[in-house]
């Protein structure tokens, strides 16, 4: 009988499987690995006559292991007749595998370093180790299980060189199959496989799988994928073991269904005095055939929102910025009007801010009363699933103060990491009301992501200060020529920290600064390429919201001071101003007013009320207005209570008689009529109570002779 030459020299270290009474080895394969990663291989065959092979010599005994399992994989041999309880000698840094080809009959044990349990499973290929018999999964989001040990390749598994997407040595594949309910994002994952388990997913087509195209697939680890899912259809899912590796197979779905703005019909609605919008577009879709593509690029995955520019400002046409700066995908931004679909008009539109920039930023002159229709979607440079959707912030900032910055990028040193910004820097109320004092300053904020470089409170560097310090009258411009240098990225932990350079406009309120505005110039370390990777499963983080005190936008306010006020007297009104970070301010430089205003009252426009002489208590309605960032903030009013002090005249009868006290007084309230033996002492003593009914006719009061001395009488009341 011819024997095939052994290709396996003595310096290999040697593994050998010994089996149970009545097993017969059938093949096995040795691996070692050596300098770098280079690999050499022996095939080598047994004695027994189902083979007509030749043992290798053996150059060494290693450890006898007892049938372990559990973990991951590494020493796996085929026999015929194999059963539990088998033993496998191994050298230490070996393992076996089981050749591509196996005899027919024979059964596999698989052994695993640690554990405690041996695998035998049928030398079979699973029944959905072909594509056309593929494991049905039903539901939204499913979740299944079984095992690829016998698996082969076929004739749809991907391989290496035709698919650039799958991992190179994808094998021992099975098949699943899924046709969606709806539409949505769905991630697929193999977390929970006692393997490397790698998987890809396919259309379902009537001649086999057909590979997604890029834009509706994305690869972001071996072990999970996303795609975009449409009702009805079909796909195929491949799971398989990366270098052919095998084991027990968890999959699962999960379904992301579309965010409640997918359809332009369902837009969030933006408040009149703008703000910062935090939310998803994972799973969105778009709404063929009306919706147009955005900003250069085809609709994909688009969000949408609708806001009606403020009619109250009052004032001519003024720009306003909307920008993405903050989200964590690549995107696009378009302004619409003329709803509803099909009829949209486009206003303006923008993909990248700027070179190297995945953020959008747009500006434009609105119409006070008009609505318009914000669409943000995934920029035309996003090629892959991935950068279409994502978190984003979207701000919408309608001041009437204006701070503008240029949108050209830094020029980055590469040896310090250093970015200069420079350029012009232009500030312009279109505002009716004249600003108080102003401020530019350009500030660094450090953040170790994306996202995190626009929030607040982050390590702050102030790079620059420029003064306004007359303020703006309304329609009036200054303009800065400005270079700054954004110190490098830190590096903690392995991990580079992204600088945000920012433009913060403040203005003097209430005692202090309030930031009235701002505008984003770019990073202080550009990335060299998209945006951070984040995990695709359910628990990706949003980003955060830009904090309340980035821009001090008025939450609520209201006048502040006495609730009525008496002749001879001067009293303070001013607006008591809760602001969105928080802080109460009181403030006093706005317009008021008092009507009707009787003669000895007057208002100044600080807030100070002056009382004289009053012919008779009366009341007036007190109204003022606050300016702040250009604006004057609708009128509050109060109706106020002014009151002539009442009189209190007292007589003595002759001869140290009784006494006699005169009341006069309009108000109607009820006095405590008190008397003293002097005036520096707080012993003050009740004697009755007093109220006048008709002021026409004054009551007088009649009090017994007394002691002889002086006597003090007052009225003390509480209107």
């Amino acid at each position: 009988m011819k024997t095939r030459p052994c290709f396996c020299p003595s310096f290999y270290l040697s593994s050998r499987a010994t089996k149970s009474p009545g097993s017969e080895l059938v093949n096995a394969a040795r691996e070692i690995s050596v300098s770098g990663d280079r690999r050499w291989r022996s095939w080598c065959g047994t004695l027994i006559l189902l083979t007509g092979f030749a043992w290798c010599p053996l150059a060494a005994r290693g450890a006898t292991l007892s049938v372990p399992s559990a973990s991951y994989p590494t020493v796996q041999a085929a026999y015929s007749n194999a059963v539990s309880g088998d033993t496998i000698e191994i050298q230490p840094g070996l393992y076996l595998e089981v050749p591509p080809t196996l005899f027919t009959g024979s059964k596999q044990v698989f052994f695993v370093p640690a554990g405690g349990r041996a695998i035998v499973a049928p030398n079979t290929p699973p029944t959905n180790d072909e594509f056309t018999n593929a494991f049905l999964l039903s539901g939204s989001s499913p979740i299944a299980y079984g095992a690829n040990y016998a698996a082969t390749m076929n004739l749809w598994d991907p391989l290496p060189a035709s698919a650039q997407s799958v991992p190179a040595h994808f094998g021992r594949s099975v098949w699943w199959s899924w046709t969606a309910p709806s539409n949505g994002l769905v991630v697929a994952t193999t977390f929970g496989s006692d393997f490397s388990a790698v998987l890809d997913v396919f259309e379902a087509t009537g001649g086999g799988p057909a590979l997604l195209p890029a834009w509706d697939r994305e690869w972001y680890r071996p072990n999970e994928l996303g795609f975009q899912a449409y009702a009805g259809t079909a796909y195929a899912i491949l799971t398989g073991g990366d270098m052919a590796d095998y084991g027990e197979i968890t999959l699962q779905l999960s379904y992301i269904a579309p965010p409640p703005n997918d359809n332009f019909t369902n837009a969030f609605v933006i408040p009149e005095d703008g703000g910062v919008i935090a939310g998803t577009s994972l799973g969105a879709t778009h709404e063929p055939p009306w919706e147009p593509g955005h900003a250069g690029s085809p609709a994909s995955n688009s969000v949408w929102f609708r806001w009606t520019a403020p009619l109250s400002n009052n004032v001519a046409p003024y720009p306003v910025k909307i920008s993405t700066v903050g989200s964590d995908f690549d995107t696009a931004l378009a302004v619409y009007t003329n709803g509803p679909p099909g009829q949209l008009a486009l206003v303006a539109a923008n993909d990248n801010r700027a070179t190297n920039a995945f953020d959008s930023r747009v500006s434009f002159t609105v119409v006070p009363g008009a609505v318009y229709y914000l669409a943000v979607d995934g920029g035309a440079t996003a090629t892959t699933l991935r950068d279409r959707f994502g978190n984003y912030l979207l701000r919408l900032d309608p001041s009437l103060v204006d701070l503008r910055v240029p949108t050209n990028p830094p020029v980055i040193d590469p040896q310090t990491r250093t970015a200069t910004f420079s350029g012009q820097l232009d500030v312009r109320n279109y505002g009716l009301a004249a600003t108080a004092p102003l401020q530019v300053r350009l500030v660094a904020r450090a953040a170790p992501d994306l996202p995190g470089i626009h929030r607040a409170p982050v390590a702050e560097t102030n790079l620059l200060t420029l003064s306004i310090d007359t303020g703006l009258h309304p329609n009036e411009a200054r303009a800065f020529f400005f270079t700054v240098t954004c110190p490098a990225p830190q590096v903690t932990a392995q991990k580079t920290n992204l600088w945000g350079v920012f433009a913060l406009l403040d203005e003097e309120f209430g005692g202090g600064q309030v930031v009235i505005d701002l505008d984003f110039l770019g990073y202080g370390d550009l990335p060299e390429t998209s945006p951070p990777i984040l995990s695709w499963g359910p628990g990706r983080p949003l980003p955060p919201a830009l904090a309340a005190s980035e821009v001090n936008d008025v939450g609520a306010y209201g006048l502040e001071g006495p609730p009525w006020v008496t002749e001879r007297s001067i009293n303070q009104f001013f607006f008591l101003v809760q602001l969105s970070s928080g802080p109460t301010t009181s403030q006093t430089n706005g317009t008021w007013s008092a009507s009707p205003l009787p003669a000895g009252v007057s208002i100044d426009a600080s807030g100070l009320l002056k009382v004289n002489l009053l012919a008779g208590s009366t009341s007036l309605t007190l109204s003022g207005s606050f300016s702040l960032g250009g604006r004057y903030f609708p009128q509050r009013s109060a109706v106020l209570s002014l009151y002539k002090q009442p009189r209190l005249s007292a007589s003595r009868a002759p001869g140290q008689g009784a006494v006699f006290l005169r009341v006069d007084d309009d108000t109607g309230l009820t006095y405590s009529l008190e008397s003293n033996s002097t005036l520096t002492s707080t012993n003050w003593q009740f004697v009755q109570t007093v109220k006048v009914a008709n002021p026409n006719s004054p009551p007088v009061i009649t009090l017994p002779a007394g002691p002889a001395g002086r006597n003090f009488f007052r009225l003390r009341a509480t209107p």
